[in-house]
């Protein structure tokens, strides 16, 4: 397997980096890659974080994965990029800072195209396709807090999909959408994927630590039911709901405070006000935010009360299942 000029060797690690363009000032644009490579034969699992440059929790626990790893006991590569998208990390910025573009929302890119489109075309036209799987960590921004692991759609008969459930079931997160609204960001690939939305936010200040080591043991929890490293599946509850994901709720064209009326958890119908906006300085009431459709509120969303004009606050779901994993 070569990745750019990377190429290891059984029983080793390489690092480097594939650059995908440079800008004006001859600044490279690149994808920093990490191939540890172990003296057995195995699967190829691709571990990404920070595609979304401010979402970084998945970065610490990849970084701890790296050095847990045993070359001698492990079956296989993986192939971990802490910092997928350097160019949007540098600056803390969901998007590529040199053109304002985000990186899982161009497709699979184009090598003639823009900084981002450019980053995608390595990503997912010369990285992915050498791989067996794929986890793709997201996490909470300063402002959020997140905790779900999308899967692959659950398309019947699909295996593909069905694989994707049993590494999302074994990441360890009690919450999975198998459907979610943001068509823009799938990419249809050959092989088995998650994306685990693990933390961030202000709990990050007490509850930190926690994060992390969730998404080292999901990163190793999935290795082992890949068969790369040998012991069981640790996974620390019994049953997980499957969820579909249907509708973003976003802030309004004022920007304030929010005061939200319905914790996480909590079921809306169609028409009830989710929270209120008000004035910074004087706390008049500037806006209403009403649920444009029934639903229950998900793991997911703002945490900080000062809210932006327009921007996403939360999504609506539904539980549609419930599968036992243990006991």
């Amino acid at each position: 397997m070569k990745i750019g000029n990377l190429e290891p060797v059984r029983g080793e690690r390489v690092f480097g980096a594939v650059t995908a363009a440079h800008t004006l000032s001859r600044v490279p644009v690149e994808v920093p890659v990490n191939l540890l490579a172990g003296r057995r034969e195995g699967p190829t699992l691709a571990v990404t974080a920070a595609i979304h440059g401010a979402e970084c929790v998945g970065t610490f626990g990849l970084l701890r994965v790296m050095e847990l790893v045993d070359l001698t006991q492990l079956r296989g590569m993986l192939v971990a990029m802490p910092v997928a998208n350097p160019a949007a990390f540098e600056f803390g910025t969901r998007h590529t800072y040199w053109d304002g573009r985000i990186l899982n929302r161009v497709g699979k890119g184009n090598p003639a195209g823009g900084y981002t489109e450019r980053l995608a075309h390595v990503l997912y036209g010369q990285i992915l396709p050498h791989v067996d799987a794929w986890i793709d960590i997201h996490s909470g921004t300063p402002e959020r807090h997140m905790c779900y692991t999308i899967a692959k759609a659950q398309d019947q008969g699909d295996a593909v999909a069905k694989r994707s459930l049993d590494m999302a079931i074994a990441f360890g997160v009690p919450d999975i959408a198998i459907d979610t609204p943001w068509k823009d960001a799938k990419i249809d690939f050959p092989f088995p994927w998650i994306t685990p939305e693990i933390g961030g936010g202000a709990d990050f200040l007490l509850n930190g630590e926690a994060q992390i080591e969730t998404c080292a043991r999901g990163i190793l929890n999935v290795m082992r039911l890949l068969g790369m490293l040998d012991g069981a599946v640790d996974v620390p509850y019994r049953f997980a709901n499957l969820w579909k994901l249907h509708t973003d709720i976003s802030n309004g064209p004022h920007g304030g405070v929010l005061f939200p009326r319905f914790r996480r958890g909590d079921t809306l119908r169609e028409g009830d006000v989710y929270a209120v906006v008000k004035h910074p300085f004087s706390g008049e009431v500037l806006d209403e935010l009403r649920s444009p459709k029934r639903g229950t509120l998900t793991p997911s969303g703002v945490v900080w009360p000062v809210v932006r004009p327009g921007e996403w606050l939360t999504v609506l779901g539904d539980v549609v299942d419930q599968v036992a994993v243990r006991g």
